[in-house]
């Protein structure tokens, strides 16, 4: 289902959901089946998750097995893209390079899987004090959600207020430790680890596409 809804993400006009105006059909339409698919990449960060933290892997052997596998597929890829971009489109030899660089603008995965990986040593670590791991837990839905989308309802109506309170929260120095993805990278190992109460586990698959689309839904609000 991740994957199908990967391929519809990719074929779904996301641009025009922010060029469109709001309430009209096309907007309506946009918005209804990106909403419906979004979930898909953070479902595969929390798969990920997972899946690693069920496993006694070393730092060496994610640096030397994993993130070369994908240091390796991103080479090719990177390749084949700037190679279409000299062919098709004529791209000098300077932009050419750069786009090898930086990859396609979907390649961004390979990037943020690999930072996850670099890291999940280290969140091993935190997982594996109960207690610890929901303080973790918790100061990542704070900070990653709450704040951001409070500001964000701070903004429509003072401008003034935004700018003080993003720089009070910007001064605490979290937002560079903490962040989204790195929350449902750690989310999905402790819901697959926790019996969660039905009503509570409802409650999580409504408000889990909601955090992902909070900013789209803010402004439709």
């Amino acid at each position: 289902m991740c994957c199908f809804s990967v391929i519809v993400i990719h074929n779904i006009p996301g641009k025009k959901l922010y060029s469109s105006l709001i309430h009209s059909y096309e907007w309506k339409i946009i918005n209804f089946y990106y909403s419906i698919i979004i979930f898909a990449v953070p479902i595969f960060f929390m798969i990920s998750r997972t899946l690693f933290l069920e496993k006694n892997i070393s730092f060496g052997i994610m640096l030397n097995r994993y993130i070369k596998i994908i240091y390796v597929k991103f080479l090719f890829w990177s390749f084949f893209y700037s190679l279409r971009g000299k062919i098709i489109y004529q791209y000098n030899y300077k932009k050419d390079f750069l786009l090898f660089l930086k990859g396609h603008y979907h390649l961004w995965y390979l990037f943020l899987i690999c930072g996850l990986y670099l890291i999940t040593p280290f969140l091993k670590q935190i997982t594996k004090n109960e207690k610890l791991f929901q303080i973790f837990l918790v100061l990542h839905i704070i900070f990653c959600h709450f704040l951001p989308n409070l500001l964000t309802i701070i903004s429509y109506n003072s401008k003034d207020y935004y700018n003080t309170l993003n720089v009070i929260i910007s001064k605490i120095g979290l937002y560079g430790f903490l962040n989204q993805i790195q929350l449902y990278y750690i989310l999905g190992f402790y819901l697959n680890r926790n019996n969660i109460e039905p009503l509570f586990r409802i409650m999580i698959y409504i408000f889990g596409n909601y955090f992902y689309f909070s900013n789209d839904l803010l402004y439709f609000i």
